[in-house]
């Protein structure tokens, strides 16, 4: 047999392509962070392990700080698991190192994490991060609905049916979710900023979504972890948006304690202004552009328009319930007469304010009986009898006669 011989020194032209090292759970070489996590691997011992794979195995558990292992889990500990899971057969693709089992009562089912994955299975990422089968997966229990329904998140068509991959929000009746968007949703919020996208709902939302298996990581959102995320929120409007900028400089040019000074807007903040082309003179003083001048004039257009409008129906109710207070009982009217008798001029007629009322002629002559019948009372004595009330002496037959 001959055998070819290739020189030490020689260069072949096919390269070494880099293979992914294979994950120790599940056997799987793929490297996707939103379906599986974060790969793990050891430098050391070259150990790979997905996190999802990780975490949810059934016999496997943090023995250590943060900072030891695979974020607290051993690395004897997964060689132990790998060891466990080696004897398991899966029970979906018949092979062995099946590590997740069925967390329902008596049911004795195992498999791999990504073939748990591809037979609809649910696994729940929070307390003893339970897995559960196909055939005791936990279900939303609503009556399927006939309006046609938009996922939240991505706004394509979706069937209002409950099932694995359509979840519906336990606090919008009629809102509905694809898993996966949802999934993306809440890598990307994390555990602080993932709610409701429609009521902003938060506690509900997120203990109904951890129930029906979506990973919401315990950490800050995306936008917030990134580096200088917040940066433009230091940048300063610093330019001269005036219509004629009297600067030969240029309209970015600044000079501070100057008449080259950039004033800003006090409303928005998102215009600028030399203070001598402002027209506001040599000192500082406030200065708003002209967009916000519109809409603060158009507003108080608007307000002085409402009042004029609101002015009448104000002014009548008013006077309506003036009217209503003057309703007084017609002997009260009378008593109060007497008071204001002097305030009427000579010659003038005294009309009441009461609809149906006497007229004034019959008021005064009423008003006059009343005087004489207080001054004759004035001059009546009253003469305690014993054992009796106190009586007044009768009237003559002249006084009572007029009575």
């Amino acid at each position: 047999m001959k055998t070819k011989l290739v020189p030490k020194n020689a260069q072949t032209s096919c390269e070494v392509l880099f293979q992914e090292p294979v994950c120790g759970l599940c056997g799987k070489t793929d490297n996707n962070i939103e379906k599986y996590g974060e790969k793990l691997t050891d430098k050391e011992t070259n150990l790979s392990v997905h996190y999802y794979c990780l975490i949810l195995s059934s016999g496997l558990w943090q023995h250590g700080k943060d900072n030891e292992g695979f974020y607290g889990f051993l690395l004897h500990d997964i060689k132990k698991e790998i060891a466990r899971a080696s004897k398991k057969t899966c029970s979906i693709c018949k092979q062995k190192g099946a590590s997740i089992g069925c967390s329902a009562k008596n049911c004795h089912k195992s498999f791999h994490f990504p073939c748990g994955l591809d037979k609809e299975c649910i696994f729940q990422f929070f307390q003893t991060f339970g897995s559960y089968c196909w055939d005791h997966v936990p279900i939303q229990k609503v009556a399927p609905g006939t309006i046609k329904a938009v996922c939240a998140v991505c706004l394509d068509t979706v069937q209002p049916v409950p099932n694995y991959s359509v979840l519906r929000s336990p606090c919008c009746k009629y809102t509905w979710f694809h898993r996966t968007c949802l999934q993306k949703h809440a890598l990307s919020a994390g555990l602080f900023f993932f709610k409701c996208p429609i009521c902003n709902n938060k506690d509900s939302f997120q203990k109904e979504m951890l129930r029906m298996g979506i990973h919401i990581p315990e950490r800050d959102a995306s936008w917030e972890l990134e580096e200088n995320a917040f940066s433009e929120l230091l940048h300063r409007h610093q330019q001269c948006d005036a219509e004629e900028c009297l600067c030969n400089k240029g309209r970015k040019y600044f000079e501070s304690r100057s008449k080259w000074y950039i004033l800003r807007c006090s409303c928005c903040g998102s215009r600028g202004a030399h203070l001598i082309c402002s027209g506001l003179g040599n000192s500082r003083h406030h200065w708003t552009c002209s967009e916000c001048l519109s809409i603060l004039s158009s507003e108080s257009e608007g307000t002085s328009s409402m009042t004029e409008k609101q002015l009448p129906l104000a002014m009548s109710s008013r006077n309506t319930k003036n009217m209503r207070s003057v309703k007084r009982p017609f002997q009260t009217l009378l008593e109060g007469s007497t008071h204001d008798s002097s305030s009427v001029p000579a010659g003038s007629s005294r009309r009441s304010h009461v609809a149906g009322s006497k007229p004034a002629k019959h008021c005064k002559k009423q008003e006059r009986k009343g005087k004489r019948n207080r001054r004759r009372a004035q001059h009546c004595r009253l003469t305690p009898r014993k054992g009796s009330k106190r009586l007044p002496i009768p009237f003559s037959r002249r006084t009572a006669g007029r009575r």
